[in-house]
């Protein structure tokens, strides 16, 4: 898939958005949560971005590879099984009626479940999470899709030149998609060290996209070095930041995939040497 070009959306105008589809994420992932073998990482509750699809799928269960995701720009969950599909829209919806839809499409799974495991990690507030309806203009789930697609694309090619990096896989707790490079693959201690590679769509701390690249254990926040792209963030975790400001300023899709990919390769450098 192509950079897509980032900014017919103004950042600052996809935070509603960003939280909706940040709650319609955890639909699809009661299915991990449901039917999958548990992983030590949770895992099997994450969520992958299919290109051809343009959607976050999760991790297939069942004896027919069930699976299920989230079509971003559509705003619609997706059910996969034995290479038919089927979809719901969510706008003009509740999460309730969501959770159910996907419930009676893929109930089959285990007929000794009575309902779907919902996540029950804590999540932003919005009035979709108290049963409003799913509303959001189209434009800006496009845009949002657009930032998953990109990042997907990008991060892929960093977990392929690292070693020891894991798949690029979407959390729905906090709905960030990243790879996670492990500098000493036979340490799984807690203060092991790696480096964060990722996007988040939006935060508490920020509310419009970026990209990060985090070392771990954080370093010394008096001792980072000036990057030739984004800057460090110092307060609350130590890491580096591009903003959705600087990629939408570049002036072409070309230009913003070369400044992403400029500021990811200097930033996972940078994060070596600090470790």
């Amino acid at each position: 898939m192509r950079w897509r070009r980032l900014g017919r959306i103004q950042p600052e105008a996809l935070e509603d958005t960003r939280l909706q589809l940040h709650w319609a994420a955890q639909i699809p992932a009661s299915l991990g949560y449901t039917f999958a073998n548990p992983e030590p990482d949770w895992s099997h509750t994450s969520l992958r971005w299919n290109g051809r699809r343009g959607a976050l799928m999760g991790t297939a269960v069942g004896s027919k590879s069930v699976r299920a995701g989230i079509d971003l720009a559509a705003m619609a969950i997706i059910v996969i099984a034995d290479g038919t599909e089927d979809s719901f829209p969510l706008q003009g919806k509740s999460l309730s009626q969501g959770y159910q839809w996907l419930w009676d499409t893929t109930s089959q799974v285990d007929t000794a479940r009575s309902s779907l495991v919902r996540p029950d990690h804590e999540m932003p507030e919005h009035p979709v999470g108290d049963g409003a309806t799913f509303d959001c203009p189209k434009e800006a789930r496009e845009e949002l899709s657009a930032w998953f697609s990109n990042a997907n694309r990008e991060l892929a090619a960093v977990a392929r030149n690292h070693h020891h990096a894991s798949t690029v896989r979407c959390w729905p707790h906090h709905f960030d998609i990243a790879t996670l490079i492990r500098l000493d693959p036979n340490d799984d201690s807690e203060e092991a060290p790696s480096i964060g590679a990722g996007m988040s769509p939006g935060d508490g701390g920020r509310s419009e996209p970026y990209f990060y690249v985090t070392p771990w254990p954080y370093p010394d926040p008096d001792q980072l070095p000036e990057l030739p792209a984004g800057d460090w963030n110092r307060e609350g975790w130590v890491g580096a930041v591009l903003t959705s400001n600087e990629i939408t300023s570049a002036r072409t899709s070309r230009d913003q995939q070369e400044l992403v990919n400029h500021f990811l390769d200097a930033a996972i450098a940078a994060s070596r040497r600090l470790l």
